[in-house]
């Protein structure tokens, strides 16, 4: 037997499910990650190339693309429109891109889709505060209060190292939801990437 390698180049775009081409503009993910780096939050804190993040990026398009196949699986589409992937939308400037929304429930719930690496055993707010504001933002721009948080720890808690799969239900109040985004708002502001906002 003879065995010679090659090497495997993977564009996470061929795993997307939505393929469509990023707006110019303010993002939403690019607030987020200049305001954890303005508190010392730095998750890429290894310094990876593009060439790695582009590979972790696919395990997260393929996550996506399993969830949406297992939660679409048992719906009868003649009774509800079930799950909808919407893409970009816009919001006072800022673009963003939610996971997907399930309609197939009263009232309608926000479904964000996560891979991590990370430990299932760590706190899950503190540990993942950017999952928290990048919800808060989409569920005030879609007019909701409830999300659907869905993770696959891919190493579970370390103990032992088994990939886990947890969900979780989340219900915000109003005040929460406007409080991130003003200070989602804020931060562009202060950066330049928005319009200062004019005095009353």
């Amino acid at each position: 037997m003879k065995l010679t390698p090659f090497d495997l180049t993977i564009d996470s775009k061929l795993f997307s499910s939505d393929n469509r081409t990023r707006t110019k503009g303010c993002h939403l993910t690019d607030i987020i990650h200049d305001m954890e780096k303005a508190i010392g939050k730095d998750r890429n804190p290894r310094a990876m190339g593009e060439e790695k993040l582009e590979l972790y990026r696919t395990v997260g398009f393929l996550w996506e693309d399993v969830l949406t196949r297992v939660i679409n699986s048992g719906r009868s589409w003649a009774i509800s429109p079930g799950l909808i992937r919407p893409g970009e939308i816009e919001l006072d400037g800022i673009w963003m891109t939610p996971d997907a929304v399930d309609f197939g429930v009263t009232p309608p719930v926000l479904e964000e889709w996560k891979v991590t690496w990370r430990s299932a055993g760590r706190d899950l707010e503190s540990e993942n505060w950017h999952w928290f504001v990048q919800m808060k933002a989409y569920c005030h721009a879609l007019k909701l209060t409830r999300a659907n948080l869905r993770i696959l720890y891919v190493n579970g808690d370390y103990k032992p190292t088994v990939p886990r799969p947890q969900g979780y239900a989340i219900e915000f109040n109003q005040r929460e939801l406007e409080e991130a985004w003003q200070m989602i708002c804020a931060h562009a502001r202060s950066r330049g990437w928005l319009p200062k906002k004019e005095a009353v």
